[in-house]
């Protein structure tokens, strides 16, 4: 991989950039919502044919220890968490006040 920061950020969006031509042409019914290669961990935002969004990145490690330590607190908590967490999730989605990119808390702060 390579050593600095900018050098890396590239290659991400290199890699995205890739991904995001491959989807476009393929038949898999998954949909191209954006691509924001200016955040600092650049993102493909797609949606899924069951109707999930789900963003994608490259060797953002950190992204995947938050959510596998959320996904364990919810599996040993109590059986409400997870729809707790979901129904805020939701509930600030719809009122605007939700998103990292847009100054609020991301989908581990609810």
């Amino acid at each position: 991989l390579p050593s600095n920061f900018e050098e890396q950020r590239e290659l991400q969006r290199q890699s995205l950039r890739k991904l995001r031509v491959a989807l476009v042409a393929s038949d898999s019914g998954i949909e191209v919502i954006d691509l924001i290669l200016e955040a600092k961990r650049p993102i493909l935002r797609l949606l899924l044919p069951c109707g999930t969004c789900a963003d994608v990145s490259v060797e953002n490690r950190l992204g995947a220890k938050k959510s596998a330590l959320l996904a364990r607190h919810i599996a040993v908590g109590h059986p409400a968490l997870g729809a707790a967490c979901a129904v805020m999730k939701s509930w600030a989605k719809r009122r605007g006040v939700y998103g990292q990119s847009c100054g609020f808390p991301s989908g581990l702060g609810f």
